[in-house]
């Protein structure tokens, strides 16, 4: 943002010299068109590096959106593969066994679902 300031204060510059240096030259209508052109120029360049720095500004701040995005996925499916394993280790058999394997899943269930919902 510093940096961009500072070009423009630079592009700024180079335009009012080339005015003040057009107003001290006698015979001037070439001249005139050249600076002219090149300060149409100059502005279109100021114009696209400060379209191109908005849009860069938006892909970082989406690029961080993502990261956040991506750690709690990665937490989850850590959390996830944690208490698959734990499910898995004190699995018992018969009907009893699968209900308290289906209210740990059923818990699980929830926890990821608020977790994606936050």
């Amino acid at each position: 943002m510093k940096e961009m300031a500072i070009q423009e204060l630079v592009l700024d510059f180079v335009n009012i010299k080339g005015q003040e240096l057009c107003c001290k030259i006698p015979d001037r209508e070439g001249i005139e068109l050249e600076i002219q052109t090149a300060n149409d120029s100059w502005s279109k360049v100021q114009r696209l590096v400060r379209e191109k720095a908005d849009h860069l500004r938006v892909l970082s701040n989406d690029l961080t959106e993502f990261e956040a995005n991506f750690n709690t996925l990665g937490d989850l499916l850590n959390y996830t593969n944690v208490c698959l394993e734990e499910i898995e280790e004190t699995k018992e058999s018969g009907l009893n066994g699968l209900q308290k394997q289906l209210a740990k899943l059923k818990v699980l269930l929830y926890k990821i679902f608020v977790l994606l919902t936050c």
